[in-house]
């Protein structure tokens, strides 16, 4: 199969991987990437395009204009012609069907392919303006199959609409570069000043009111003030670091809580495995509840084990992992005690890999989107 990829996510090399195991399998993959697109709250300057050492195909780096914006931005560029002259089998939109971005690519593959796909995690059903909801509906009625990361999302596609075919494929790990390290581990903590034999608990993902950093740190200072031998690392970039970082340095426990605002997706490894456990404290907003929580595989996949709130799809990624560390959104009580049970239960790093890898490795993923195509050809 000759499948076009259009994702914005791709700009990020790690991104690309999954894509390399279609290709192992057999499948020629194009990607269309921004060349310009700044990641909201993350970056300032445009992320330069990078690609992944085991992806063979082509990248084709498109100028977009609103560059800024997941959901407005669009290509530059008139790519009639490119799927004119590439004829791919299958074209699959990585974005959301109201965006813009979709709403090009749709319209300008739909003479030269066999089936379009696009890609969901819109897990609340949320009214837009009335262009967008035109857009949406074009998509839904010009595309043939849908992926989605939930039933959540599938529960919301059915009801603005979509009536064709949706495949629910999780958000997968690369199993080669997410790896169980005590080199990784060493390293890392020698980088932050840790003991080794010290307790980690760790975030990662970006500093932001909904991902419930603050509530981390108030429960983390509960466990610390008993055990001065437990630290807090926070791996991440966002609009509330500043808050955060002034909330700790005004606590009694500043020197336990380490911030790493420098870290890239591809260095993750490493600060997953300094790590013994590995929190996601996300608080459900009016607009917004976690739709995936794809740091929870990632590290799983580096024998990390989590605690998740109950937002969202936290609570079923968990259970498909065999975690049941899963506290009420918003209590801090209840955070504390699972933090407290868990760091005196033994943990198997490499059980927790494999039942990660088993349910959420991209080499399973990959299968999965290919024949998600395949039944729509």
């Amino acid at each position: 199969m000759h499948l076009v990829v259009v994702s914005h996510a791709c700009v990020t090399d790690i991104n690309q991987q999954v894509f390399a195991e279609m290709e192992s399998l057999g499948h020629k993959i194009d990607l269309i990437v921004p060349r310009n697109f700044i990641a909201p709250g993350l970056t300032d300057e445009p992320i330069k395009v990078r690609r992944w050492p085991e992806f063979k195909g082509r990248i084709i780096e498109i100028p977009i204009l609103f560059n800024k914006s997941i959901p407005l931005h669009f290509y530059k560029k008139n790519l009639s012609k490119m799927f004119y002259n590439s004829r791919p089998d299958a074209v699959y939109v990585a974005e959301e069907p109201y965006s813009l971005s979709c709403f090009q690519i749709v319209r300008s593959a739909i003479p030269f392919t066999k089936v379009i796909g696009f890609y969901s995690a819109q897990n609340i059903n949320k009214k837009y303006p009335y262009i967008f909801t035109k857009m949406e509906q074009y998509v839904y009625k010009n595309s043939s199959v849908a992926i989605c990361v939930s039933k959540d999302v599938t529960k919301v596609l059915r009801e603005k609409g979509y009536k064709k075919d949706v495949q629910e494929i999780a958000l997968g790990v690369d199993e080669g570069h997410f790896i169980y390290s005590q080199k990784y581990r060493n390293i890392s903590r020698k980088e932050l000043n840790i003991p080794t034999d010290a307790y980690v608990i760790g975030y990662a993902g970006r500093i932001v009111q909904e991902k419930g950093v603050d509530l981390l740190i108030e429960a983390f200072t509960d466990v610390a003030l008993s055990d001065r031998n437990t630290y807090l690392i926070i791996i991440g970039r966002g609009p509330l670091l500043d808050n955060m970082k002034e909330m700790v340095d005004k606590s009694e426990i500043s020197h336990l809580v380490k911030f790493v605002d420098y870290a890239s997706h591809t260095d993750m490894p490493k600060w997953f495995n300094c790590m013994d456990v590995h929190v996601l404290p996300s608080k459900t907003m009016p607009n917004w509840r976690e739709q995936f929580g794809r740091v929870l595989v990632e590290a799983g996949a580096c024998g990390v084990p989590s605690i998740g709130s109950s937002s969202g799809e936290i609570p079923n990624v968990l259970k498909n992992m065999g975690m049941n560390s899963i506290f009420e959104e918003g209590k801090k009580k209840d955070l504390v005690k699972e933090i407290i049970k868990l760091k005196n239960e033994p943990v198997d790093p490499l059980l927790i890999r494999n039942v990660t890898i088993a349910q959420y490795g991209n080499k399973g993923i990959a299968v999965q989107i290919i024949d998600a195509f395949k039944n729509v050809i």
